[in-house]
């Protein structure tokens, strides 16, 4: 995915800002990223599973936090970086902003980091 970023002009240097992680929107989790997260906090999956996520349609997600951001955000950096889910690891890598200049716009509002060759909505 990176490289069709770059092919079509657009690229991304994260800032370690966090914005990302304080937006609206669901963060789908896999059982196996669950039992990853629960282990590096020192939980059994079950517990991981109660405390930080919920079904939605049948998708398991991460609970929301306070206004809506990750629970894992602690003062701008996330508590559990090195075992984040592929969602956010793929950020802003993620298929729906391959043919959609709207949506890379979208996200430029947040993402300092996201760089397209025309300009972003202000």
């Amino acid at each position: 995915m990176e490289t069709y970023f770059k092919k079509i002009g657009i690229e991304f240097d994260c800032q370690q800002c966090g914005k990302c992680c304080d937006t609206d929107g669901y963060v789908f989790v896999s059982v196996r990223e669950a039992g990853r997260m629960a282990r590096y906090l020192s939980l059994s999956r079950k517990e991981f599973l109660e405390q930080f996520t919920r079904k939605v349609k049948g998708n398991l997600v991460f609970k929301s936090g306070v206004r809506e951001k990750c629970l894992f955000l602690e003062k701008g950096k996330c508590r559990v970086y090195s075992v984040r889910p592929a969602q956010c690891r793929d950020f802003p890598y993620w298929e729906e902003h391959f043919d959609d200049k709207k949506e890379i716009q979208a996200a430029q509002k947040y993402c300092q980091g996201l760089k397209a060759p025309w300009s972003s909505v202000a």
